[in-house]
């Protein structure tokens, strides 16, 4: 602004400059074995399988116990733990004599397992990682987050070493509801070793990463910044004119802003920034008393911009300035964690949506942060700033990633949504598939079972049905390499998907999984979701709306694919 610039002030607050203020903004299956014809041979068959199998034994030294968790049951268990031992239901048996009835084995309840031919190398590692270390969980926390930046734990490792988490704390009976003050064990063995000396002596990891120090700015430069800045936050910075102040039965001063810059931020809040301590003591001291929006700051000779940007801000009665000592969080669906080196925040008010300013120098080699992820950002009230050599960068405008819609998944029931999801990842899926148990030509009658669903897995089919099936007839489809699943009627739709497709062997697990939006790691897009590894790649499933931009961002840096059901 040039030439002069008269004020006139009311009563008690100097009027601010018209500005805008920012912008924020499974399933049911029949069983068709009524009356159970063959019941007697059944029976007969058991005890002659009783006697042929009696004098199998196994060593009390080599077995191990199993802690019976939530939602497993014995076949589920049988086929992850004993995978090729046989007669492993006679030597269960043989080993578990207290449990009088293994087709009903209850959450909490322990089972002697025989150890196979081989596992003694994967004991020893288990043994390892039994050892752990205590950790308190923090606000914030998930447990997909304490793998990942506690412990350092790669991505294709969390499934793995989040089983050896939930060995370790069997108390914890929900790792989705983790509470701030819980104390977890987490297994020594999998932690990188500076991780685990941090975790030994309760002290605090030691940042590795070199910070890039700002440039040392002169006051005119420091100005230009500061203005920069502010204008960002849709304030102003006056460095030409004359600007007055009426003082009371004395008339009038006149500030000469190209030596004394004025601040206006958008709450009406004036900061008069006098480097040389031109104005007198008293003068500032009346015009404060007088003008409660008016602030008078005097920057320190050897301070840095940020110095300079902090009394600024601390000026104002909306605004903090604060050190970046740890990632911010941005409230919403999904949670996003913004870390840099200083953060301006508006202190929110009633109707105002969230605002945050992150500030970090950059060096010259930095690619700046893409254009998309900081169109983002700003869509949730976050402005990204990078600062390089004293001066703003703008963000990459070779950015082309465009919006991506989730593909949705409308079905009625667990059955429905199955069918859909196996059918889209190539397993080729039969609905309401008779499977015959025995047969006329060989027992002497037909008796068949009606499965949900029929899922082929390679040399191996799922039969997923809605009733427990006799041991007999599990015995008899395993032989014929049929795997059977019982979900039941009552179970959730994720439940069902996730227990499923623990039935296939595929990798699955729901957590709130973290996200790089950017290349250092310093913005993390957090949501909760079924994670599912097949061979196409990492799947997520979800139950509400991901907002189309981040799904773009996620699709073109992560490469994975989001269905919402």
């Amino acid at each position: 602004m040039s030439g002069v610039s008269p004020l006139h002030p009311s009563k008690e607050k100097l009027p601010r400059g018209a500005m805008n203020s920012s912008a924020t903004i499974a399933a049911a299956v029949f069983l068709l074995v009524a009356g159970l014809p063959g019941e007697r041979a059944y029976c007969a068959k058991e005890e002659t399988a009783h006697m042929t199998f009696k004098t199998t034994a196994v060593s009390k030294d080599r077995t191990s116990t199993h802690v019976v968790k939530k939602g497993e049951w014995l076949m589920d268990i049988l086929r992850r733990k004993l995978p090729d031992v046989e007669h492993r239901f006679t030597i269960l048996r043989q080993l578990n004599p207290h449990l009088k009835n293994l087709d009903r084995i209850l959450p909490g309840q322990k089972l002697i397992l025989p150890v196979p031919e081989g596992a003694q190398a994967e004991s020893l590692k288990e043994k390892r990682d039994s050892e752990s270390l205590p950790y308190t969980v923090k606000p914030g926390d998930s447990v997909t987050t304490i793998l990942v930046y506690e412990m350092g734990i790669a991505q294709d490792e969390t499934l793995k070493t989040l089983r050896i988490l939930k060995a370790l704390n069997p108390g914890v009976s929900d790792f989705n509801r983790l509470e701030p003050g819980q104390v977890l064990a987490l297994p020594k063995g999998s932690l990188p070793l500076a991780v685990r000396a941090g975790l030994a002596s309760a002290a605090p990891e030691a940042k590795t990463e070199t910070p890039v120090l700002p440039k040392i700015l002169g006051s005119r430069e420091q100005t230009d910044l500061v203005a920069q800045i502010i204008a960002r936050m849709k304030g102003s910075v006056q460095t030409a004119g004359t600007h007055f102040i009426p003082l009371p039965q004395l008339g009038q001063l006149s500030i000469d802003c190209s030596r004394v810059p004025l601040v206006e931020f958008p709450d009406g809040t004036i900061v008069l920034v006098d480097f040389d301590a031109r104005i007198p003591a008293d003068i500032r001291k009346m015009i404060e008393e007088r003008w409660k929006n008016y602030h008078w700051i005097v920057p320190q000779k050897s301070g840095d911009v940020f110095t300079l940007l902090r009394q600024i801000v601390q000026a104002s009665a909306s605004y903090t300035f604060e050190k970046g000592e740890k990632p911010q969080r941005v409230e919403g669906a999904p949670e996003l964690r913004v870390a840099a080196d200083w953060f301006i925040r508006r202190k929110t008010g009633p109707g105002e949506g969230p605002y945050l300013q992150a500030l970090l120098t950059i060096p010259d080699a930095a690619r700046p942060l893409p254009a998309a992820v900081a169109s983002f950002l700003e869509k949730r009230g976050v402005l990204w700033t990078e600062i390089r050599e004293g001066k703003i960068v703008p963000a990459a405008k070779e950015d082309s990633t465009a919006p991506a819609e989730v593909q949705s998944i409308f079905a009625g029931s667990a059955k429905d949504l199955l069918q859909i999801l196996l059918t889209n990842l190539g397993y080729p899926v039969g609905r309401d598939t008779d499977v015959r148990i025995f047969s006329v030509e060989k027992d002497g009658f037909n008796l068949s079972v009606k499965g949900d669903l029929l899922v082929q897995a390679g040399e191996t089919s799922l039969l997923v049905h809605h009733r427990r099936l006799p041991e007999q007839f599990v015995n008899i489809l395993a032989e014929r390499s049929y795997r059977v699943l019982i979900l039941d009627p009552e179970e959730s739709k994720r439940t069902a998907v996730e227990r499923t497709f623990r039935a296939l062997a595929v990798p699955v697990a729901f957590d709130r999984f973290p996200f790089a939006l950017d290349e250092g790691g310093r913005i993390v897009a957090t949501f909760p979701a079924l994670e599912i590894l097949h061979s196409g790649g990492p799947l997520y499933l979800v139950d509400f709306d991901l907002d189309r931009d981040l799904y773009g961002i996620l699709r073109r840096m992560r490469d994975i694919a989001v269905v919402r059901y």
